[in-house]
């Protein structure tokens, strides 16, 4: 049993001298083979058949069209139906229709309009030469039809298939925006619930035109429910499977235009399924000229047929309400409150093994997508660590596959007796479910409970035990979270403790560069960014702020805080995001926290004060932890310099607006990054002071030190003190003075003399997309591996500051040393380039280069005389590897992986130092810098510069550069490396990729198709 299906869209008829009209029998024979075999042969037009809607436009497309069924079906004696959705084009628009326009203002205000009969009708009189021309193209009657979809069906044997048109331009508007139309699904949702052999849907413009308040549901709704979707609007060719765990497989195809604006190719696609081999063949056509038939590509892609789950159990909006809440009040610019769907990113968990074998570390969505495997599971995590968000967002998960969850609150319950919890149970049911009754027949092995905060409910390890095992005796799975500390009460009681040996405990962790990667990736795109370019600018922009903010664990990477600060980075203009300094985001931390327990804004002022005293005190004192007698103390004198203060008051608001953490009567900041704030403003504002200067001084000297990078950083996040700025720039200085930076030019030429040419790269092509989370993933595997280093001690770190150090780690903190300061001040420079005089810019920009260009003179000093020592050190281990191969043979290859190392050592720091001034704020003194030095050294960290973040490249500048280079091989090939990792990491158009690839010797791989320039611009 197959289907043919001749999709073509954006026509844009206007008058009868459209040379399209002369191409009907061209158009009808590409379908010719496909119809041979078919049971079903249709023709499905998504949008823009008109120009402007006009009456006499849907005359010409009538003819069109019935010319194009009749050539079909003169091939082949059998029914073909057209089938039509309206796009914006089809809309008869008129700039003085006041009254649908402030109709649609008062939609886009308060979307609920939307769902207004007469509001929907108001809107949709535009479309009504369309609506005419719909009922007359279209031979069969619609099961349902309304304003805003029409519904067919077709019968193959014992098949019945759907095919479901969506007006989804019934608000369109002249000076139409993307991500502004707005879509009332209630109308269609229930006509799609209606099961089917498969279910096709035409709409004019795809996912990513959609506001997003409409985006996600629609989304959700549309590839739950339809097996293909059929889009035009954008008049690039594009298709492919979406696998998605909450909705299920879709496929998607968005058709050329027929009939472009712009002076290109007509384009249409013919897609042809066999419903018994759930196959689909989709081929796409182009007219070159005037009757050429061209087959552009050809494609084939499976067909899960297996069923969409049709849920009977609905939800209540109520509940569903609760399922997309965030957990927080967070907007977007468009102020709209988040929907917790929109932004969720499954944590990590590792997995707390009784044995001695090593932990698991894995995503948590692995287990609520294996739900036979992980039947008794129990979330530990820290105080807002997203324990209950998870459960809710596995929750919407379970149910969307045919499960019958319940979320119940530990302490929500009355008592563990059987009579209470069933009591207890069917109002959670009825909470959350519109037929509790109907939940209650559900067979127990689709029920799951989910059990929030066990360590809430009352009655200790006796009542948890009850619980717990009523639980299990009336629901198949069991999903349980507790704090993280719940495993010594575990230990402690034996009820509890025996029960949970047959759980699988995981732990919540903290938010690694990948998953923050995809948080923020997400924020992004709920946001409005709607380019893959744009959103590479963004994520980059946002993630260098939050990256920046969080250091090492200065912020608890919990998801919390980090959409907190997602949601101060909405607060600033995008000029703003990339140079404002930190203090900013930090201050808003613990403001929000400061607000919510009560504190006025005008109280703001003396608590700070008081903290950034308290912050000074902690540090005199050389501990993370001070006594209450001590605190006493310290708000005794507070008190008598300043102004009164209770003491007992302003402990427990500072506990609770997570500003301090007690441990019985011990007190300490609760985390590093309130203590750096409060001490680095301290600094600040005492800067004059000898015994604060001389404490400064010290930081600057030994910046590898951490706890003094970060006394140094903050105090430079409060202010651009000249003095501060001249410590860090001195420090630099001396460091490595004797040292000669090195250039790149004929310094190098002992290294160049490894090799005989430059060598050719070749690039695949590559998953831009997949790239950027590789790379962060591989972030956070090297810091996995350090990670019992990454604890941060406010009262001294974990450096060892010994006099008797070796000369090995002298060498190495050294180095240290000079890249922290160079990052500093290249800090110092971003933070404040509007306040800092160009010409001083120019030579701190100066330092910042040169201080790492030293440190490669020196790591290469020997290198640069005689590359031999590590050639042979290199041929020994190739001998060491019993890798049999003449002299002559093994010497070439040890000088090419020398060769190698060093161009990979010598890329990588250079890419480092331009990250410390990469900033656009920055780039005409980086492009003076490098115009009074001339060096190659500097030629390429300005390359660096601009190839190290997303954005445009300017690529004559580029390939001139690498004219200059062409002798140059080790020079070369470092640009040859930057380049490769930009084409890697960010999305770049294909004409100036191409323009680089030619410049810097790199080969692209010639599987190119049709739909790249797509995939690379568009987000789906």
């Amino acid at each position: 049993m197959k289907i043919a299906i001749l999709h073509l869209s954006d026509i844009h008829l206007r008058d009868k001298k459209e040379d399209i009209l002369n191409k009907a029998e061209l158009i009808a024979s590409s379908f010719f083979v496909q119809i041979r075999d078919s049971s079903l042969v249709l023709i499905l037009i998504t949008g823009d058949i008109a120009y402007s809607g006009e009456g006499d436009q849907y005359n010409l497309a009538l003819n069109f069209f019935e010319k194009i069924k009749s050539i079909v079906k003169s091939e082949k004696n059998i029914n073909v139906d057209i089938i039509v959705s309206p796009g914006n084009h089809d809309c008869k628009l008129d700039k003085d229709d006041i009254v649908r326009e402030s109709v649609i203002e008062k939609i886009n205000k308060d979307e609920s309009h939307a769902e207004n009969i007469a509001v929907i009708q108001e809107c949709t009189k535009v479309q009504s030469n369309f609506f005419e021309f719909q009922e007359i193209i279209t031979e069969s009657t619609p099961l349902e039809k309304h304003n805003l979809f029409c519904e067919y069906k077709y019968t193959i044997g014992d098949r019945e298939v759907r095919v479901t048109s969506v007006n989804a331009s019934w608000m369109s508007s002249i000076a139409e925006k993307q991500g502004s139309l707005i879509y009332p699904q209630k109308f269609v949702s229930k006509h799609l619930e209606e099961e089917s052999s498969l279910r096709i849907l035409l709409l004019h413009h795809p996912l990513n035109w959609y506001s997003q308040s409409t985006y996600h549901p629609l989304k959700n709704l549309l590839r739950a429910k339809s097996d293909i979707i059929l889009s035009g609007h954008e008049h690039c060719v594009s298709s492919g499977l979406i696998d998605e765990k909450f909705v299920g497989k879709s496929l998607f195809f968005e058709a050329g235009a027929l009939n472009p604006h712009e002076k290109d190719k007509n384009r249409w696609s013919v897609i042809s399924i066999d419903l018994g081999k759930q196959e689909v063949v989709e081929e796409r056509y182009a007219i070159d000229g005037f009757t050429k038939l061209e087959l552009e590509n050809k494609s084939e892609m499976k067909l899960d047929l297996s069923g969409k789950e049709f849920q009977h159990l609905d939800l209540t909006e109520e509940f569903k309400t609760t399922l997309k809440d965030p957990g927080a009040l967070f907007s977007r610019p468009d102020k709209e409150k988040v929907n917790l769907e929109s932004i969720f990113v499954f944590p990590e968990l590792e997995e707390r093994i009784r044995a001695s074998r090593k932990a698991r570390i894995f995503n948590a969505e692995t287990v609520f997508g294996d739900l036979d495997n992980y039947k008794r599971v129990l979330f530990l995590g820290e105080e807002k660590a997203g324990k209950t968000v998870l459960i809710l967002r596995g929750f919407s998960y379970l149910h969307s596959q045919g499960y019958a969850p319940l979320y119940l609150r530990a302490k929500d319950l009355s008592s563990v007796s059987e009579k209470s919890l069933r009591k207890d149970i069917l109002l959670a049911a009825k909470s959350q479910y519109c037929n509790p009754e109907e939940y209650e027949r559900i067979s127990k092995r689709k029920k799951v409970a989910m059990l929030d905060d066990l360590d809430f409910l009352k009655g200790g390890g006796k009542a948890q035990y009850s619980l717990i095992s009523y639980l299990e005796n009336n629901f198949d799975s069991v999903i349980l979270t507790a704090e993280k500390d719940f495993e010594i009460n575990e230990l402690i009681d034996s009820n509890i403790k025996s029960i949970l040996e047959k759980y699988s405990i995981f732990e919540i962790r903290p938010f690694g560069h990948k998953l923050r990667y995809e948080l923020i990736r997400k924020w992004c795109i709920s946001s409005g960014v709607n380019t893959k370019k744009d959103l590479d600018q963004k994520l980059h922009d946002i993630e260098r702020v939050l990256n920046s903010v969080i250091g090492k664990n200065l912020v608890p990477r919990k998801p919390i805080y980090l959409l907190i600060l997602l949601q101060s980075c909405n607060g600033s203009p995008d000029a703003e995001l990339k140079n404002s300094s930190f203090a900013y985001y930090y201050q808003y931390l613990f403001t929000k926290n400061l607000s919510e327990t009560g504190v006025k804004p005008e109280q703001l002022h003396e608590l700070f004060f008081y903290l950034t005293n308290l912050s000074w005190f902690f540090h005199c004192e050389k501990s993370s932890y001070l006594t209450e007698e001590k605190l006493i103390e310290f708000n005794r004198q507070f008190s008598d310099e300043f102004t009164t203060v209770d003491f007992k008051y302003r402990i427990e608001l500072l506990c609770d607006a997570f500003i301090l953490k007690k441990h019985g009567n011990l007190y300490k900041f609760s985390y590093p990054y309130v203590y750096y704030y409060f001490v680095g403003k301290y600094l600040s504002e005492n800067i004059d002071q000898l015994k604060v200067r001389e404490f400064v001084e010290e930081c600057i000297a030994n910046l590898h030190i951490r706890k003094n990078a970060n006394f140094v950083l903050f105090l430079t996040h409060h202010q651009n003190s000249p003095l501060v700025i001249d410590l860090v720039e001195k420090s630099l200085v001396e460091n490595l003075k004797d040292a000669i930076p090195i250039e790149y030019g004929k310094d190098i030429d002992s290294i160049n003399n490894l090799v005989d040419s430059v060598s050719e790269l070749i690039m695949e092509d590559t998953d831009v997309d997949q790239n950027q989370k590789k790379s962060r993933g591989l972030v956070d595997e090297i810091e996995l591996h350090d990670e019992e280093n990454d604890e941060e001690d406010i009262d001294g770190g974990k450096e060892s500051e010994a006099d008797d150090v070796d000369d090995v780690v002298e060498i190495v903190n050294r180095y240290k040393r000079l890249t922290k300061t160079a990052e500093i001040l290249g800090q110092i420079l971003k933070n404040y380039y509007g306040s800092i005089k160009r010409d001083r810019k120019i030579e701190l920009i100066k330092e910042v280069f040169d201080g790492p260009l030293r440190m490669q003179g020196s790591l290469y000093k020997d290198m640069l005389n005689d590359p031999g020592p590590l050639v042979k050190e290199i041929e020994s281990f190739i001998d060491f590897k019993g890798k049999n191969l003449d002299k002559d043979k093994k010497r070439i290859i040890a000088k090419k992986i020398c060769f190698r190392i060093l161009g990979l050592v010598s890329t990588s720091l250079i890419h480092q130092t331009a990250i410390y001034v990469c900033s656009d704020d920055l780039k005409e003194e980086i492009g003076q810098a490098v115009k009074s030095s001339k060096t190659i050294a500097y030629r390429l960290l300005e390359a660096a510069v601009d190839l190290s973040t997303p954005g445009f490249v300017n690529a004559e500048k580029l390939s001139n550069l690498s004219k200059t280079l062409s002798n140059n091989p080790f020079a070369f090939t470092m640009l040859q490396t930057l380049v490769l990792y930009h084409l890697h990491m960010f999305h770049t158009d294909f004409r100036v990729r191409q323009k680089l690839c030619q410049s810097l010797k790199i080969e692209m791989s010639t599987s190119r198709h049709i739909d790249v320039n797509s995939k690379d611009r568009k987000i789906l």
